[in-house]
């Protein structure tokens, strides 16, 4: 079993933003897992007021893996249920992952893609990584619209990662991304993002 605690602050055109938020693993039989993910807001202004996750992944023939779960985001006085899941594949040192996101949206429905490349050192804590995106994700935590209009916008994504195991208990992250992102339709800008996350496991 591994608990994952989170507590996420934004600040967003002047506005500030809290979020406690916590992930479950729980390990199976014959390399099966389920994973829960709870989050509440306790400032309402930039996050949603509450999301959760559910998903079941379980290993396939010839070293693939997959997954089929759902994610669920409550903002204010609306609901927006997301179903999801994922194909991996492990090559070597290489892992290859796809996962699509459909969202059911009383605007319109609308779907996003995520693809990662990752290439792994001698342990896997350490590796280099590419992620490309189309569309936008509950998963992205830096995306803030306390009104989820944001899922029916457009937005085309790369980020590159570097992740190694700083000591045996503390790992390091460091990753760049570019965006081209719709903010309203047919407007679109640039954004940059830069991503520092360490973990220390107990």
């Amino acid at each position: 079993n591994t608990l994952i605690f989170r507590l996420n602050y934004a600040n967003r055109f002047g506005t500030d933003g809290l979020q406690v938020e916590a992930d479950y693993y729980h390990l199976l039989k014959k390399s099966k897992y389920f994973y829960f993910n709870y989050g509440i807001s306790v400032m309402n202004e930039v996050f949603p007021k509450h999301r959760a996750g559910i998903e079941y992944f379980f290993p396939l023939k010839n070293k693939f893996e997959a997954s089929i779960g759902a994610r669920y985001m409550y903002f204010t006085d609306k609901h927006v249920p997301i179903l999801t899941g994922h194909i991996g594949k492990y090559l070597n040192k290489y892992w290859f992952a796809f996962r699509p996101f459909y969202t059911f949206d009383e605007n319109g429905n609308s779907i996003s893609f995520v693809a990662n490349v990752r290439r792994f050192g001698d342990i896997s804590f350490n590796y280099w990584g590419v992620e490309l995106g189309y569309g936008n994700s509950p998963d992205e935590r830096y995306l803030l619209d306390p009104t989820g209009d944001y899922f029916n916008l457009n937005s085309y994504r790369i980020k590159l990662e570097k992740s190694l195991m700083v000591t045996t208990t503390n790992d390091l992250k460091i990753s760049f991304g570019f965006a081209y992102e719709e903010t309203a339709k047919s407007v679109f800008r640039n954004r940059y993002t830069i991503e520092i996350i360490y973990k220390h496991r107990l």
